[in-house]
């Protein structure tokens, strides 16, 4: 297959892009910077686009060649300022309808050569354990209309879909988290591991490539299309078990903060430690015969700086 790869270059897409070549697959990008570009050639892609998720008429462009595209972009950057998590979300919805538009222009009514949308989102979201939870409706943070858009292409038999449901922490090596590397620079300024009040909320994780490979096997169209994926490697890290493994590399002490103080205290993380749950990935498994290959969390903790 011919795969236009948005978020190329980001941490997950980075593992996308050589996974889908080693598959055979030919893989052509978009990014903003002739840096970012070089870095996506070398991992195998064939063509790369230079130009942002805001530009139209080359989104139409590259996605009408494609076979399928894994849509990775989203500008967090722009979510996570006051008040531009709207606006991000309804950009991120108009790139995704018109590159859905321009697959969907270019497809056979066959259902056995219909064309692939592989979509991202995040396990944080959702309201259950299993790929057949629903998603929290945050209208603060609307990006589950981005979920019901993609897969309303399944609904109407245009395209074959699937939204990837990444876990709140995909590690990988030379990559620190800021989920975690946060909570260990605000250790070192003030002296002490901070513990919620709430630590019993859980982390699932999961290692960069074995998350990549979920991507891959999901253009095999082996899961019912519409279906949510879980990429699911750890379950469920308790978020105290995580401090206290900081704690004990920065010889601190632990201490608890009210969940009142987390925002003061971690920012944005401070609302993340205060979200999770138990994951798995039971369906995917069993859908595309995946399992995961790469080590845990924890000992890719052991490479953070300290």
């Amino acid at each position: 297959m011919h795969v236009f790869v948005t978020g190329a270059s980001g941490l997950v897409g980075s593992s996308v892009v050589p996974a889908l070549v080693q598959a055979g697959h030919t893989v052509s990008a978009i990014t903003r910077s002739e840096a970012s570009a070089e870095k996506i050639k070398a991992n195998g892609a064939t063509e790369v686009h230079i130009g942002s998720m805001d530009d139209t008429h080359l989104l139409q462009q590259a996605a009408s060649k494609a076979d399928a595209i894994i849509h990775l972009a989203f500008d967090h950057d722009i979510a996570f300022k006051p008040g531009g998590a709207i606006g991000a979300c309804e950009s991120d919805r108009a790139a995704i309808r018109t590159m859905a538009d321009a697959l969907v222009s270019n497809s056979s009514s066959s259902s056995s050569s219909k064309k692939f949308f592989i979509g991202t989102s995040g396990l944080l979201g959702v309201m259950g354990e299993d790929e057949k939870a629903p998603e929290f409706e945050n209208p603060n943070l609307p990006r589950y209309l981005a979920d019901y858009l993609v897969k309303s292409y399944s609904d109407n038999g245009s395209l074959h879909t699937h939204i990837v449901r990444l876990p709140p922490v995909v590690h990988g090596p030379g990559y620190e988290h800021p989920f975690v590397a946060t909570q260990i620079k605000v250790a070192k300024d003030t002296g002490v591991v901070g513990i919620l009040e709430q630590g019993d909320k859980l982390w699932p994780s999961v290692h960069v490539k074995d998350a990549a490979a979920v991507y891959v096997l999901a253009l095999e169209g082996k899961a019912p299309t519409g279906s949510p994926l879980h990429p699911v490697q750890e379950e469920g890290i308790p978020t105290k078990e995580i401090a206290e493994f900081i704690a004990k590399k920065l010889k601190m002490e632990t201490k608890t903060i009210p969940q009142e103080e987390a925002m003061q205290r971690w920012g944005f993380i401070g609302f993340v430690l205060g979200l999770g749950g138990r994951r798995t990935g039971t369906y995917t498994r069993e859908w595309l015969g995946w399992e995961p290959k790469e080590y845990g969390l924890f000992k890719e903790m052991e490479n953070y700086t300290y």
